[in-house]
């Protein structure tokens, strides 16, 4: 049962880092220069996921913050998992937590991209 829990944390760990970074991408659709701060992106992924430091050791404003966005289920939440730190109510509760980030970032990059679209302007030959 361990094995298929680490199996889905691992899928569902690619899927909710792909959406948020595909979200950051689609993004710089919208502006002119076609360049986005994709390092901010990217130091908040590291910092609210608990590479940078453990979320234990952070202010408790800054855990319920980890906890609501979805830096944390991303990275942090499958890192526990695999560590076995998590129970198997809480895995459950966890999965979950991924597919509706996962279902909250397929509207946003459907939203994003049809703006993007519209605003989207090419020059050259």
């Amino acid at each position: 049962m361990a094995g298929c829990f680490v199996r889905s944390g691992i899928i569902a760990r690619l899927c909710p880092a792909l959406s948020i970074r595909v979200d950051a991408g689609t993004v710089c659709f919208l502006d002119d220069a076609g360049q986005c701060d994709k390092p901010d992106l990217f130091f908040l992924l590291l910092f609210l996921s608990g590479q940078i430091a453990p979320l234990s050791i952070l202010p408790r404003a800054v855990q319920i913050a980890a906890k609501i966005l979805p830096f944390y289920w991303t990275i942090g939440f499958p890192t526990e998992l695999l560590l076995g730190k998590v129970t198997v109510a809480g895995a459950f509760i966890g999965i979950g937590v991924q597919i509706v980030w996962l279902v909250i970032a397929v509207f946003l990059v459907r939203f994003v991209w049809r703006l993007g679209v519209k605003a989207y302007s090419a020059v050259g030959q």
